[in-house]
């Protein structure tokens, strides 16, 4: 079976780094003392994309993306729905930043906007792996990252956008016409 399909796909992984980690736990006994994964419901999940800067001679795209998790216990009582949000039970922010090799077959309109929009979908299987490795190894058991589609990022950031491909007519086409 020929993978001819994948050696023609334009864009690839060139390589990755994580940039940045913060990991913040509050000293409380709860969860200093618990050796059960910690509850699915009480972890929040979010993305940030930072701009794309593309270097044409080395035919490379680099972008980073900012992750952030956040685990509030569930059922805890607080004071108020602000402190759930200011001051969470466990914080982990990393940022990963990663270079994608590329062969024109678009203007460059075309390719940075296929790229941006597809670059979440790239990097996010290693950020997971990375997370879910970080959390169980800091004792805090394991945990299921939720999958995140990412083609909510095509939808916004492309509303206007569209694509026409239009292939040559053979002769014999032509022709009969």
């Amino acid at each position: 079976m020929s993978n001819s399909g994948l050696n023609s796909f334009p864009y690839r992984l060139v390589s990755y780094k994580v940039d940045k980690t913060s990991f913040k736990m509050k000293p409380e006994f709860h969860l200093l003392e618990s050796n059960a994964p910690l509850p699915q419901d009480g972890w929040t999940f979010s993305i940030q994309l930072f701009p794309v800067q593309l270097f044409e001679t080395k035919k490379r795209y680099v972008g980073a993306l900012g992750f952030k998790a956040t685990y509030v216990e569930p059922n805890k009582p607080y004071d108020s729905e602000d402190s759930l949000k200011d001051d969470p039970d466990i914080e982990l922010n990393l940022t990963m930043v990663a270079s994608i090799g590329f062969e024109h077959r678009f203007s460059k309109e075309v390719e940075k906007k296929f790229f941006v929009t597809t670059f979440p979908g790239i990097i996010l299987p290693y950020i997971r792996a990375y997370v879910t490795s970080l959390i169980s190894v800091g004792g805090h058991g394991g945990i299921v990252m939720p999958l995140i589609a990412t083609n909510s990022f095509f939808d916004a950031f492309n509303k206007d956008f569209r694509i026409d491909i239009q292939t040559e007519k053979s002769e014999a086409e032509s022709e009969t016409k």
